[in-house]
């Protein structure tokens, strides 16, 4: 590569969550690959932030409100030369593709579309952003350079509910998967998972609205009834955790659900873990739902848009539901089965693979920047 090229990635702040921990990993590989790389972002706070490898380079922006934020970015832009400009937020994503306009050689403006858009707008709180999403995400996003989704999905939304030109958008599976994923994982010092007697039920997620943990929280009490044998682990944080915790005191079950904060044992606790639930309203591509998928004995998953199909593609990989009514009896069902270890096909581990998803955006990077 004869001229350092440099990749900039978009983040508000560095919380645990799924698009936070991709970016920073985009960031840390291209940056071993030769590229100069630089993370953008708003609040210097979050556990991800020692993530960031020290030869990615940070730079902080001081406006917080999306107007201000425009102006700052069009600063940026003419100011620090910068080849591809990748951010992961819808709202955002409008703004930097805004700053862009009329700038002699702005850089290329990837917007990672990582929900789908219909449910984010439908299930907005802000009727200024609803707004907004609804009336010009066409008219923008078709001057944005490249519209990445991370499932089929979503891109299926964008090109059929807001007339984004199909030449403009594609996906790009998630990369998640590594070597590390084939391991053996080591028993959490966790008393339920010292007792091969328990049979052991996961969720790992933010706990926010959309996710519905209540919904597995009250299957749970019904399943519960029927089994005296079975517990539950959630692992995460977010805005609804106390509402949670007043849930299970209310159905009286401090002894058999526990929260957890997210830490680094995750793997572990989904490697010895006899069922995995994910019952979202909706998603993107839900990484947490890949890693249980490679690990977890037995998986079930909501039927929501998007992504949850395009992972469990075959029955063998895990089951789908429709209804939350129904996840009682799912519960009870999947745990009545025999104990399994799964046989994943390679396939599986390559789609969702980190290195070839990797590829796929180097190529994409390529062809943008004409290499």
């Amino acid at each position: 590569m004869k001229t350092l090229k440099k990749i900039s990635f978009f983040l508000p702040n560095f919380n645990i969550g799924g698009v936070e921990k991709s970016f920073i990993n985009m960031a840390n590989h291209f940056e071993k690959k030769g590229f100069k790389v630089e993370i953008c972002f708003i609040e210097d706070d979050g556990g991800l932030a020692t993530k960031i490898s020290n030869k990615v380079s940070k730079k902080q922006f001081k406006s917080k409100k999306l107007i201000a934020l425009l102006f700052e970015l069009r600063s940026y832009f003419k100011r620090d030369s910068t080849d591809i400009f990748v951010t992961p937020m819808y709202m955002i994503g409008l703004t930097v593709v805004l700053s862009k306009l009329f700038i002699k050689n702005p850089p290329k403006i990837i917007i990672g579309a990582r929900s789908n858009l219909t449910k984010v707008i439908f299930n907005s709180e802000n009727i200024f952003e609803r707004i907004i999403l609804r009336k010009f995400s066409s008219l923008i996003f078709n001057r944005a350079d490249k519209v990445i989704c991370v499932s089929k999905g979503i891109e299926s939304d964008l090109i059929e509910n807001f007339q984004i030109k199909k030449e403009n958008v594609l996906t790009i599976y998630n990369g998640i998967l590594n070597e590390n994923y084939y391991s053996e994982f080591s028993i959490p010092k966790f008393n339920w998972y010292q007792d091969n007697k328990i049979q052991k039920i996961i969720t790992i997620s933010r706990l926010s609205k959309e996710k519905c943990i209540d919904g597995i929280i009250r299957a749970f009490y019904q399943a519960s009834n029927s089994n005296q044998m079975i517990r539950m682990l959630i692992i995460g944080e977010g805005p609804e955790r106390e509402n949670l915790f007043k849930l299970i005191k209310e159905l009286n079950l401090e002894d058999k659900i526990k929260i957890i904060n997210f830490n680094e044992e995750y793997l572990s606790f989904l490697s010895h873990s006899d069922l995995f639930i994910l019952n979202s309203d909706f998603e993107g591509l839900p990484g947490i739902l890949i890693e249980a998928t490679a690990l977890c004995k037995r998986v079930i998953s909501r039927d929501c848009e998007s992504g949850p199909k395009e992972i469990l593609y075959e029955e063998s990989l895990g089951k789908l539901y429709s209804h939350s009514k129904d996840l009682p009896d799912l519960i009870l069902n999947e745990l009545n089965k025999n104990v399994f270890k799964k046989n994943i096909d390679k396939s599986f581990y390559k789609k969702f693979s980190f290195d070839y998803s990797m590829e796929n955006y180097l190529s994409t990077f390529n062809d943008l920047m004409d290499i």
